[in-house]
């Protein structure tokens, strides 16, 4: 029957506990940890359709990304690290929005926005971290963006 399909599957209002919001980011976090990328991925959209608004959603929405990133899903994160680039710019994620926005393009061959995804992220966020800076330094290098 429909009922015995709809009980077999985690409704998304419980993909999430309930707590403060950097709880549950940290239980989003948790899952992606264990490679739970399915789990983490509806974590992230729970937490995100809970709170739009709040200082961490920058790092949920990256977060999101990466869920997809990891699994090869490209269009979908490059869907994902661009809505992050463009809703959260001061995010603390920001910059690695960019730099996995620029990687999933890459992945998709698509050299020319990958290039400028890179360039747009060393542009605008001179205060990234080395590490996020020097990914996207690698990244131009290897496609060997002008």
């Amino acid at each position: 029957s429909v009922t015995g399909v709809q009980t077999c599957a985690l409704p998304i209002s419980q993909a999430l506990p309930s707590g403060a919001p950097s709880e549950q980011l940290a239980f989003a976090m948790g899952l992606l940890n264990q490679n739970d990328y399915a789990g983490g991925e509806r974590a992230f959209k729970e937490f995100l359709a809970q709170h739009p608004t709040d200082p961490l959603a920058g790092s949920a929405q990256y977060w999101l990304g990466r869920t997809y990133f990891a699994r090869n899903n490209f269009n979908e994160a490059v869907r994902t690290f661009a809505e992050g680039y463009k809703k959260y710019p001061q995010s603390q994620r920001a910059p690695e929005n960019l730099l996995y926005l620029g990687r999933s393009l890459a992945a998709l061959n698509q050299k020319n926005n990958a290039c400028q995804s890179f360039a747009r992220m060393l542009s605008e966020y001179p205060k990234a971290s080395d590490a996020t800076k020097a990914g996207a330094q690698a990244e131009r290098k290897k496609l060997a963006c002008s």
